[in-house]
């Protein structure tokens, strides 16, 4: 059974436990994602039968698309996951991109894949948390995506800390879980068991919006594609109950299906 990590005691868990709890579930992971992956996928409707990396890799270009950039560009990669959105956008770009993530297990594995694509030479990985000092200059990326990391996180003080190395005029990409405009009956205690065991915690819209502002951004686009990306719900409750047995979903309640919103934000750096 997963280990529960207890973290009710603050707003935004911490990066040494979220990078513990990611270290505890990547052999999960690489069974429900194949390795590559381990964020949503985009389904384009409900007769859409694509497979989970190719919604995945679908989300992954719709992000590229938001934060183009040439070879001559500089990407910082936000959470860089287990390397393979990183390795898309560099395939899609030639830009020299730059991860960071709190898990020690991820970055090995990012390395790895870099290797094993004969990229190494145009990608950096790095053991840091966003919230804190990134290992960067000031104004030393032309653009950057958080691509499903910002729930773990304190996001104000992620977004301070990109907006430091990011270059006036630069975009940034993210995508978020937001609060349900309406609030469903039992909703805080469902929260309350998501956040202690997947670390996840939830902002308003207006919230979200104002901690960019706050950080130097201007919102550029804010898309809702939660009805897109649902059945990753689905995925993840079949994983749990192949791998744990259905005792795994009365242990780890909302873990397969988060109530919020999942969106995609665009930013641009003032």
């Amino acid at each position: 059974m997963i280990e529960e990590i207890d973290v009710t005691h603050r707003n935004s868990p911490g990066g040494a436990e979220v990078g513990a709890m990611y270290d505890q579930l990547q052999s999960f992971s690489e069974r429900l994602y194949a390795g590559k992956n381990i964020h949503f996928g985009y389904w384009t409707d409900s007769q859409d039968r694509s497979s989970a990396l190719e919604a995945q890799d679908r989300l992954t270009d719709m992000m590229v698309e938001r934060v183009p950039l040439t070879s001559a560009g500089r990407f910082l990669d936000v959470g860089c996951g287990v390397g393979g959105p990183a390795v898309r956008y560099v395939r899609a770009t030639g830009a020299y991109l730059a991860g960071v993530n709190v898990s020690a297990g991820q970055i090995a594995a990012c390395e790895e894949l870099a290797r094993s694509e004969q990229l190494q030479e145009r990608m950096e990985f790095h053991l840091a948390d966003a919230t804190e000092k990134l290992p960067f200059d000031d104004a030393s990326f032309d653009a950057a995506w958080a691509l499903e990391s910002f729930p773990h996180m304190d996001r104000a003080a992620a977004l301070r800390e990109i907006s430091r190395v990011l270059r006036p005029g630069s975009r940034l990409a993210l995508t978020d879980i937001l609060r349900p405009r309406e609030s469903a009956a039992g909703l805080d205690d469902v929260m309350k068991e998501v956040r202690r065991q997947w670390m996840i915690t939830l902002v308003s819209q207006g919230e979200l919006l104002g901690l960019l502002d706050d950080a130097g951004f201007d919102l550029v686009e804010l898309l809702d594609i939660q009805a897109n990306t649902e059945r990753n719900g689905e995925l993840v409750a079949q994983q749990l109950r192949e791998t744990y047995g259905e005792e795994a979903m009365e242990d780890l309640p909302g873990a397969a299906d988060v109530p919020g919103v999942y969106v995609m934000v665009t930013a641009v750096k003032r």
